[in-house]
Order: structure tokens, then sequence, then C-alpha cells
């Protein structure tokens, strides 16, 4: 109830907010804005925002589920004998490190994992044809994980859905090497020692383009999605061209030191004929799954500060689009006459209470402004 002339002007209305837009002909002035105003517009909208926000995590929590996926690792580890020979040590290398980058270089072969995956479900995929095999073969390389443990041990692990064929990989892998060290001891001597550094040298050639391969995927993918967002999938596959691209960086690197250090015939046969190991744990399925809790972690995360920031848009667009006056500042904000007396709402009263009630603040609105005019 407000007094806009001379005379006194009552007006009584269902709710104090239809009594307040009746009196606002234009939206509150802008610098009258206060916190109050969006603490207001939260409250009245509180359910919405709070479906909004129980949509967002629930759908966090359902991409989370399909990008990391929970996995089953099988592990097994084997032990190196022998010593680091002179030219080994010289470079940094020991039994171990010389173990996994012959292991790493066997794996990055399509011949090579591609006698891994036959006894397995992936490898009824492969068909033969070198492009189809490759997109096949190149998830199983981003899960095949080979490691060093100390100076004699080395650490082979696939994660995969599939218990029973993360066990199947790895022991794939250490038969095809063991029967690889086999052959090459029998095979290898010093007249062929020019031909194996020439295959090297091929190697080389073909991780050489691989990895420019890599890298020109990265920039062409750039290109197009120059700044994706870190929860959308353009982002996960930025990550995924990335790590490729790294690994086929570090993979030539190796290949290209390997090759250097083959100054004679002599030290390739007995880098070679010298290799041997035992496997200290042999793999078995896995019964437990693990999930990387750091990433769904920050994931869920990244998705919660996306929806509250989205809250807050929110809650300030309908805050300054709202037109409604709601206390007794906006009226002020709208007009110098002085507020007489405010109707609250009354819904929860009887009809007799809510009009004895708002006689109460009519009566209460003419003894101010008999006051006023005195």
């Amino acid at each position: 109830v407000a007094g806009f002339s001379l005379n006194p002007a009552v007006m009584a209305f269902r709710s104090m907010d239809e009594g307040y837009r009746a009196l606002c002909r234009g939206p509150v002035g802008r610098k009258q804005l206060g916190m109050t105003r969006y603490l207001m517009t939260l409250y009245r909208w509180k359910w919405l925002f709070l479906l909004t926000l129980l949509i967002m995590l629930g759908g966090s929590a359902f991409g989370a589920y399909y990008l990391f996926p929970p996995q089953y690792t099988a592990t097994a580890r084997i032990w190196v004998d022998g010593q680091a020979n002179g030219q080994d040590a010289s470079m940094g290398l020991t039994v171990s490190k010389r173990e996994q980058d012959a292991l790493q270089q066997l794996t990055g072969t399509d011949s090579f994992l591609s006698n891994v995956l036959k006894p397995t479900p992936i490898g009824a995929q492969l068909n033969g044809e070198p492009r189809h095999d490759q997109e096949i073969m190149k998830p199983v390389r981003k899960h095949l994980k080979i490691e060093t443990l100390g100076p004699n041990t080395v650490v082979v692990s696939y994660a995969g859905r599939n218990p029973a064929v993360s066990q199947q990989i790895v022991q794939g892998t250490l038969d095809h090497f063991q029967a690889w060290i086999t052959k090459t001891q029998a095979d290898l001597t010093t007249a062929q020692s020019q031909k194996y550094q020439q295959m090297m040298q091929n190697q080389l050639d073909l991780y050489k383009k691989q990895m420019e391969d890599a890298q020109k995927q990265v920039s062409d993918f750039l290109a197009i999605n120059p700044n994706p967002l870190p929860t959308t999938a353009a982002y996960q596959q930025l990550q995924e061209l990335k790590q490729s691209s790294e690994a086929a960086a570090g993979l030539y690197a190796t290949v290209a030191a390997r090759l250097a250090g083959l100054n004679t015939t002599d030290a390739l046969a007995n880098t070679y004929q010298s290799m041997s190991f035992r496997v200290l744990d042999s793999p078995v399925a896995p019964v437990t799954a693990s999930i990387p809790l750091k990433q769904v972690a920050e994931y869920i995360a990244l998705t919660l500060v996306a929806s509250f920031g989205l809250v807050a848009i929110a809650i300030i667009l309908l805050t300054w689009r709202d037109t409604a006056v709601r206390t007794v500042e906006d009226v002020g904000a709208l007009s110098d006459l002085p507020v007489l007396a405010i109707i609250p709402g009354l819904k929860s009263r009887s009809k007799r209470e809510r009009a004895s009630a708002i006689r109460e603040k009519v009566g209460v609105a003419i003894a101010q402004h008999a006051s006023i005019r005195r």
C-alpha cells in the first residue's frame, strides 16, 4: 500500500507479489540490485536449480562410467639375467632397461602383436588388412604397459574390461618374447649383424613416419578444435592423440639410440646372445576391477564447477530481467513517496483471518497517511 497523491490511495491484493507488480511500471533500477535480490531469485527458483544440479551430476556420473570404465589389470614380473655390458653402461642402460626397450620395439610391430592377440577374442577381429588391424591393435598398445622395477626386473601389465583377455595378452607377450629371444640367439651371428642393422634402420624409418603422422594428427585436430573444454569428448580425444604422439616420439628416440649404439657387429651379437629372463610372477586373471579414481574425481569436479557456473549465470539473468517490486527498497527506487503499509501474502489463513489482517493493514495505512497530512 503506497500513497501516490494528496489523497490516500489504498490498494489490497491477494498477495504481496501481486501488489508490488501493480505498483511497478518498469524494471527496478539496476543500481538497486543488491545481494538480497539475487538470494531471493535463488530462493524462488531453488527447486529448478536443484533439479538442474542433480541432472548435471547424474550426467557426469553417467559420462564418467563410459569415459573411465572399470579395468581388470593382469601383471607379470620377469627377472633379467646378467649385467649391463660396457656399451649399455656407458649409455646408462641397465639390463632391465635393455629388455624393456627390446620388448617395446617388438610390441610396436604389427606382426608380433598380431601373434600375441590371435588366441584372444580380439584376434578374431583381425582380418589381415593393415589399416583395419592397426585400428584394432591401437587400444591394445595403449593399455599394454612395459616398465622397469630395478636394474634386473621388468613388469608387463595390461588393463582391459575382460579379466581373461588381460591375462591372455600378458601371457602371450611373455611367450612370444621368449620365442623371439630363442630364435635370435640361434640365428644371430656376426655375419648377420649388418643385415640386422639394416632391419633396425628400416624399423627406425617406420617409427619416424609413425611419429610424424601422430604429430600431424595432433596439429590437424588443434586446427579444427583449438581450445576444447576439459569436459567435452573433443578434449578427451585430444589427450589420446597427444599420448599417441608422445609414445611414438619416445619409441623413435629409443630405437635411434639403440641403432646409434651398434658400432660393431660383435657388440650386437653379444647383446642378444646373452639375453634371457625368468618369470617371477606369472599373470593371472584379475578378480577385482580398478577405477581411475583421480580422473573420475577431476571429471566430476569440473562438471560440478560448470553446473554451479550455469546456475550463477541463470540467477543473474533472471534477477536482471525481473520487473517485480518485492521490497520496500524497490518501491523507494521507483517513487519518492513513503510506503504506508505492506499487506503480505495470506494464503495459509482462512478467508475471515485474511480479511481481518487486510483491514488492520488498511487502518494502519490510513492512520499513517492522516499523520503525514497533519
